[in-house]
């Protein structure tokens, strides 16, 4: 089985799309991304203009443990990558900063709490 993400434009705020994330034909969470300058985080300094910032992520607690994160963040990536964006850039909680290091991302500047991986 794998991970299948349906994206729409939120319409309360059409600079983020949102995904809901599927597996097994189940909807087992969602995320929240946009490529717009996020002024309250000034993100400007130090995104290529190429980026993606992924605001948001959640597989629900039922679904955690069987690898569907690891499978959303390869979907995710190839998804962006298809569609021309070369970075996608988080700040994550730092009790899953290691999980996001051990796929692929790395800290933008050194003592930085945002990760970018290239796609």
């Amino acid at each position: 089985m794998e991970v299948r993400i349906k994206y729409g434009i939120e319409p309360d705020h059409p600079a983020y799309t949102k995904g809901v994330i599927f597996y097994d034909g189940k909807a087992v969470g969602y995320l929240i991304l946009t490529d717009k300058e996020l002024p309250e985080r000034n993100l400007s300094r130090i995104l290529p203009s190429d980026s993606v910032y992924l605001t948001y992520i959640e597989i629900f607690p039922n679904f955690r443990g069987n690898g569907i994160g690891a499978q959303t963040v390869g979907k995710l990536t190839k998804d962006l990558k298809q569609k021309g964006y070369d970075y996608l850039v988080l700040e994550p909680r730092a009790e899953v900063a290691g999980w996001w290091e051990s796929m692929g991302f790395f800290p933008i500047a050194k003592d930085d709490w945002f990760l970018m991986k290239r796609l």
